[in-house]
């Protein structure tokens, strides 16, 4: 308001995109407790709809995957991993710093409004892909190394592999963020030119 009052409104237009961004500054916790349980359980079924798509027996327990048993390998329930999807797993987290980036990535990315509209509606999709990314990551090192190094143990809460693979999230979400940016500046462009051509 005082910047509208005193400078008017190209000043304030100039600013309003970052005073936008300064808000992804405020931490919105009351959204954990609700949003994040139901992402949680995004989450879990997502990941076991997955992994008997595999082919991989999995046991659902509440936000808790558990590896199914194998009588003709002697496995028991568990034996492979029992990774419990909590509150930090939910990508509730991921996803206000996911949206803050997909925001500034469109507003550099793309030249209208509405295209940037447009690509920033696809950072929650990529934010729950690449949140899905992670925990078939864990589950994957569980299998392989063992659950101490994948997720940590009693002893040591978090492995350092599993604070590791929080990278993966930003990773698999910027690239998804490059490649509809790309293929949307691409079709845009195609666009453009069949309507030049029709008009010459």
């Amino acid at each position: 308001g005082v910047c509208l009052w005193l400078w008017g409104w190209a000043r304030f237009k100039a600013c309003f995109f970052p005073w936008l961004v300064l808000g992804f500054a405020w931490p919105l916790i009351f959204l954990e407790e609700s949003l994040g349980f139901h992402l949680r359980l995004v989450m879990v079924k997502a990941s076991s709809g997955l992994l008997e798509w595999l082919g991989v027996g999995v046991v659902r327990e509440g936000t808790t995957l558990i590896s199914a048993p194998n009588p003709e390998k002697g496995r028991a329930l568990g034996a492979i991993f029992s990774l419990n999807v909590e509150g930090a797993c939910s990508g509730m987290r991921s996803l206000f710093a996911l949206l803050m980036v997909g925001a500034i990535f469109s507003y550099v990315k793309q030249p209208t409004f509405w295209r940037r509209i447009f690509l920033f509606l696809w950072s929650f999709p990529l934010a729950i892909l690449a949140n899905l990314t992670r925990i078939m990551i864990l589950l994957g090192a569980s299998a392989v190394f063992g659950q101490a190094f994948a997720v940590g143990d009693e002893q040591k809460e978090t492995s350092n592999f599993h604070f590791l693979s929080g990278i993966v999230v930003f990773m698999v979400a910027l690239l998804g963020l490059q490649a509809i940016s790309s293929l949307f500046s691409r079709i845009w462009r195609r666009k453009r030119v069949t309507k030049t051509s029709i008009t010459v």
